[in-house]
């Protein structure tokens, strides 16, 4: 490179760092047209194009690596994407066996195979010869078998699939039901469309899906759709397994072929914020509609990506904002309760989970559901100084849910807190830690019981696998150093306070910094 050109290539740099994200992708189209031979060009230009979703830089990036030999990863699920679009064959079967040979994608090549197959009018001709030695391919192949069907326009066989993704607590099921409802509406089995959409979205949702007014275009399902849901689901997993830029890649991937796909956009929407794109993740999540099945979803991950900032006040606004439009949603509620919760608003949280709870009493929700709502209603009545009341409400949820480790571990710790029924208190949070032996909160609410009861080596035992679980819990620490000092382990215990001194602010730091002068008091506490 000259030293012109050189200069460009630092000042994209530099835009990127400074999120100038559309003129870093200018810099880098520019540099690309005399320099394409530069593996560190073709790479930039390819992870900018993608951030920003200018998907025809992204290609040309990609064709790059591809002749360079360094299309990894997901690139060559873009390929394919770019073949199947343009209905290059020769392209898309390219792709799949670059999937196969580069790419710890390569389970996957199969199904390529079969959206080919579809998209030239041919069977798709799927099959799986070993489901053990094919796992991979066979989990992330179950919802992709009811789209073969659905393309193909064989919906008595797709029927038949469609029934056992009713129920299921994954996102991929419930796109799926999403996507084939209208279909079935708009060839008249509106009586199928609303039997599989009922449980999988809101009651307003589910009217717009199977109503008698779908359009012929609903009717139809093609080769880029089913691609697309594949993306979409992948890149989801990617997300939650902490490899979000190889999801951000297939999420980008998937609105491309789909830009109608609101579960595409949601998916979207969660990688860009995953890989620190947060302005354009709200972005995207603002162009989900209110009348879409994933309007509340999208609102939620919102509200919660603000609160993980710690910027609550903005978490209550877009909260209650949304209870205004949709006042009938359980969810909605549930949200803005939990925004005035973090922002310690405990009476006005109290008062929603009231609703809430009154809410589902009357629809007649699941004991296990209601149980949730009681327990949330119980711990906001507690933060606001009304335990005999919350007490009688997690008495309840108990009731319903028996087996409930949450409600179990919250009764517990609570009473022990209160030198309440100790023995009975203890109890409730081994029957938790039973039911949920990795959750760090219930084995600290163990640990303390044991300390509570006296048995303060057992106490020490579960404080410390807490500590190992948790990390920076500013309890837990505290109380690991209590259960050190009471073991005659001093040393131990100031250095445990000293580091939940680092995470106390206020009365929590003066409290700490006493214990680690002086050391416990001669009572318990």
């Amino acid at each position: 490179m000259s030293d012109r050109d050189i200069q460009l290539y630092f000042d994209a740099r530099l835009a990127e760092i400074d999120a100038r994200d559309t003129d870093a992708l200018q810099t880098y189209q520019t540099l690309f047209k005399s320099h394409g031979d530069s593996a560190a060009l073709a790479d930039r230009l390819f992870d900018n194009a993608i951030r920003i979703g200018n998907m025809d830089a992204a290609v040309r990036a990609a064709r790059a690596q591809e002749l360079q030999g360094a299309a990894t990863g997901a690139v060559p699920m873009l390929l394919f994407a770019d073949a199947l679009k343009r209905r290059q064959w020769n392209d898309a079967e390219n792709a799949a066996t670059l999937l196969e040979e580069k790419s710890n994608f390569g389970f996957a090549a199969p199904i390529l195979r079969s959206w080919t197959n579809i998209a030239r009018g041919k069977a798709h001709r799927f099959k799986i010869d070993d489901a053990r030695e094919q796992a991979l391919l066979n989990y992330y192949s179950t919802d992709q078998r009811a789209y073969f069907e659905l393309a193909e326009g064989k919906l008595d066989r797709a029927k038949i699939m469609l029934e056992g993704f009713i129920g299921m607590d994954d996102d991929f099921a419930r796109d799926l039901l999403i996507r084939a409802a209208p279909i079935y509406a708009a060839k008249g089995d509106q009586k199928f469309a609303s039997f599989i959409i009922e449980k999988a979205v809101e009651r307003r949702n589910s009217d717009s899906l199977t109503g008698p007014k779908q359009s012929q275009s609903d009717a139809n399902f093609s080769a880029e759709q089913g691609f697309a849901a594949l993306n979409t689901r992948l890149a989801a997993s990617l997300v939650e397994q902490n490899v979000p830029d190889q999801g951000l890649i297939l999420a980008r991937v998937a609105v491309w072929l789909d830009p109608a796909s609101d579960a595409a956009k949601r998916t979207l929407a969660r990688a860009l914020q995953a890989t620190g794109s947060p302005a354009l993740a709200r972005g995207t999540w603002a162009m989900i509609p209110e009348s879409s099945p994933y309007w509340t979803r999208a609102v939620g991950e919102q509200v919660r990506h603000y609160s993980d900032e710690g910027n609550y006040t903005t978490a209550l606004k877009l909260a209650q904002n949304a209870v205004e439009r949709r006042p009938d949603s359980a969810s909605l509620i549930l949200l803005a309760a939990q925004a005035q919760e973090r922002l310690g608003d405990f009476k006005s949280a109290s008062k929603a989970y009231e609703r809430l709870v009154d809410d589902a009493d009357q629809a007649g929700v699941p004991p296990t559901q209601m149980a949730l709502y009681l327990l949330f209603y119980a711990t906001a009545l507690d933060k606001n100084g009304r335990w005999t009341e919350a007490k009688s409400f997690l008495d309840k949820a108990r009731n319903l849910d028996p087996n409930n480790p949450y409600i179990l571990n919250y009764l517990g710790y609570s009473l022990l807190e209160r030198g309440e029924n100790l023995e009975t208190a203890l109890s409730y949070v081994k029957q938790a830690h039973m039911l949920e032996p990795d959750s760090a909160a219930i084995v600290d609410s163990l640990g303390w019981g044991y300390y509570l009861n006296g048995q303060y080596e057992q106490a020490v035992i579960h404080l410390e696998k807490a500590v190992q679980q948790s990390g920076n819990d500013l309890t837990i620490n505290e109380h690991m150093g209590d259960a050190y000092w009471k073991a005659g382990r001093r040393v131990d215990a100031r250095y445990a306070w000293k580091t939940a001194k680092h995470l106390a602010k206020d009365e929590d730091a003066a409290r700490l910094a006493e214990k680690i002068n002086i050391g416990l008091p001669l009572t318990r506490r």
